[in-house]
């Protein structure tokens, strides 16, 4: 038998029992079930890393379709920048925290096109 303090815990015998009156008794299995759970929890992905999984897979599938598309529309000229290409920009800008030029190259967009943009989004986030 132990016995469990609010952030110390105490191995007691049987006869020391009666010395600690107010204290929580708990028998070691339920501690090594619940050592056994919080294992458990901590083996597990959290929300946040889930959700990063599946920005990252959805990113990527863009990616590939954007590349498509330039590579199927090599003009010269004006260029038109898809929405794909613009989120993909803000991503590897925003989320990934890649330098402008970076970020641009990746998505598609001319560099001087990308730092543009950044400089824009760091005058005025909204």
């Amino acid at each position: 038998f132990f016995f469990m303090k609010t952030d110390k815990v105490k191995y007691l015998t049987k006869e020391a029992t009666t010395q600690w009156s107010g204290h929580v008794l708990i028998s070691p299995y339920s501690l090594e079930t619940l050592t056994t759970f919080q294992k458990y929890k901590q083996a597990q992905p959290s929300e946040q890393e889930r959700m990063r999984d599946e920005l990252n897979e959805t990113m990527n599938k863009m990616s590939l379709r954007t590349k498509e598309k330039t590579s199927k529309d090599d003009k010269k000229g004006y260029n038109v920048y898809s929405a794909d290409q613009k989120v993909l920009f803000l991503y590897y800008l925003q989320v990934r925290l890649y330098k402008a030029a970076k970020a641009a190259r990746l998505s598609g967009v001319t560099e001087r096109t990308g730092q543009q943009w950044a400089k824009r989004l760091k005058d005025d986030p909204a």
